[in-house]
């Protein structure tokens, strides 16, 4: 009683007081107070963050290519980029500088939230920003030459998910060093991912054996495709053939086909370094069945001075999360990559945007944790003992490392040839 009558004695004086602040914080304050709209606020983020996967031609399902295709999203589009899970970015900020950094700033985030919980305003055509210029085709430009699969790869009904290797001569007669390669699938519903080998006859090895070394890259969701700075190449060897590791991955019941291919573009200028792939792996785990944080680890010694360009972490459906991390001789370390939330989905690979070096005696040591259990939705089955292998269903743990070594100096070649495509097509 004596509560009530107290407020009502005193709501006269407070009425006042609170009508005052709350204008204070409902008034207007220029443009920052007023909702986002598409056309001024929104449009350039989906340009930046979103358009490079979400336009025609590439995997992803849907387009964000104008309002009438983002407007629908809205809703799912603010709830995935609250939660980071897009734009695909898996390294954990507090741990390293990347040049290939997708995340968005907490100010684009913000706005995004804002825009959606107004109802997605359109706003005035006339502020939408320039389209952005996007590369019809190869991301690398026409290349100078395609390779091509010689005929389709038939994937049955019954097949769901397979590995398989295709081989691809290359008909050079000359060793030639390469500045920029993409992969291309030639069905991007049933392909998962390309790893592309480049194989050559080695001197001591018998006639018909053929020795993989490192690659030209590949293709797999938001992975793009390899593009050298001048004065770096990777290494295509006369009589060399290119091995393609094809992952399938589609619905029972659908028969499809695919002929993938592969682009490059020389080096037109000589290349001082090559560019290399050393791989930080395990490949003789066991987890049990149904553990949910099984842990792996793996460790690799390099014997040169080495300059480190970039770090791809590696799992199948039940990788939970990886760290790599530098020992150097003195005995310091060093963090490299934290990826606290590994994504299968994505295969991405981290660019640093300062290249390290690294001294001879160095050991890059990879831990990583698995997720066995009940509990992860993506499991194939919690019950089974999984060991390495290929299929999805099996597991991997590799953290490749792209470096050059310090002291190595070449001497380039300036290719001139013409496109063509080498192994089928028209």
């Amino acid at each position: 009683m004596f509560q009530s009558t107290f407020v009502r004695a005193a709501r006269p004086a407070l009425s006042l007081a609170l009508v005052a602040a709350l204008a204070l914080v409902a008034a207007p304050r220029g443009a920052a107070a007023a909702a986002p709209t598409y056309s001024l606020d929104i449009a350039p983020i989906v340009q930046s963050h979103c358009q490079e996967c979400h336009r025609p031609g590439e995997a992803v399902p849907m387009t964000f290519m104008s309002y009438d295709e983002v407007r629908p999203w809205a809703k799912s589009i603010r709830k995935v980029v609250e939660a980071r899970e897009m734009p695909p970015w898996g390294a954990d900020p507090a741990v390293g500088h990347w040049k290939n950094d997708r995340r968005m700033s907490e100010d684009e985030v913000r706005t995004i939230s804002r825009w959606a919980a107004a109802g997605a305003p359109q706003g005035d055509s006339a502020d939408l920003p320039e389209p952005m210029e996007w590369t019809e085709g190869w991301k690398i430009g026409e290349p100078d030459m395609i390779f091509e699969m010689t005929a389709d790869e038939v994937l049955g009904d019954e097949l769901v998910d397979e590995y398989r290797y295709v081989t691809i001569k290359t008909g050079l007669t000359e060793d030639r060093w390469i500045q920029a390669a993409e992969s291309r699938p030639g069905n991007s519903d049933v392909v998962h991912h390309i790893i592309v080998f480049v194989a050559s006859f080695g001197e001591n090895r018998p006639r018909g054996e053929e020795a993989l070394s490192s690659g030209l890259g590949g293709y797999a969701p938001g992975l793009p495709p390899v593009i050298l700075p001048e004065g770096e190449g990777l290494y295509l060897p006369a009589n060399s053939s290119l091995v393609l590791q094809m992952h399938y991955n589609k619905e029972p019941g659908v028969t499809a086909t695919d002929r993938s291919s592969v682009g490059i573009k020389f080096a037109t200028a000589p290349v001082q370094k090559r560019l290399r792939t050393v791989p930080v792996g395990n490949m003789r785990f066991v987890i049990p069945p149904g553990a949910p944080d099984h842990k792996v680890v793996a460790n690799e010694t390099i014997h040169e001075n080495i300059t480190v360009r970039g770090i791809m972490p590696h799992m199948h459906l039940r990788g939970k999360d990886m760290q790599v991390t530098a020992r150097f001789p003195d005995g310091s370390s060093k963090r490299l990559l934290s990826v606290p939330k590994y994504d299968f989905n994505w295969q991405l690979s981290y660019v640093f945007d300062q290249p390290l070096q690294v001294p001879a005696g160095t050991q890059f040591f990879a831990t990583a944790h698995f997720d066995n259990s009940a509990d992860n939705p993506d499991n194939p089955d919690p019950t089974a003992e999984v060991r390495w292998g290929l299929p999805t269903y099996a597991e991997m743990m590799f953290a490749f490392m792209s470096y050059t070594i310090d002291d190595e100096a070449l001497n380039g070649i300036d290719p001139s040839i013409k496109a063509e495509t080498i192994g089928g097509g028209e």
